[in-house]
C-alpha cells in the first residue's frame, strides 16, 4: 500500500509527488520525465528518469525518519 511523502500540488496525483510503499519498503516518485541528451544517455529498458524538485525529496526523506 503506498502511503504520500510528499508532494507539490494539493491533489497529490498530477504533479511530483513521493510514495513510500510500506510492504515492500521501496519508494516510488512521480516526476517530470527526464529524456536523454548528449550528457545523460537513454534509461535502460523499463526504467524511466524523472526530475522532482528537491524540496520534494528532501521533504520525502524527513517522513522516511
Amino acid at each position: 500500500m503506498l502511503q504520500r511523502l510528499a508532494g507539490s500540488c494539493s491533489d497529490g496525483v498530477t504533479c511530483p509527488t513521493v510514495w513510500a510503499d510500506i510492504e515492500t519498503e521501496t519508494v516510488v516518485v512521480q516526476g517530470y520525465v527526464e529524456p536523454a541528451t548528449d550528457t545523460l544517455p537513454p534509461a535502460p529498458d523499463g526504467e524511466t528518469r524523472v526530475r522532482i524538485p528537491r524540496s520534494i525529496l528532501l521533504a520525502a526523506v524527513a517522513e522516511l525518519r
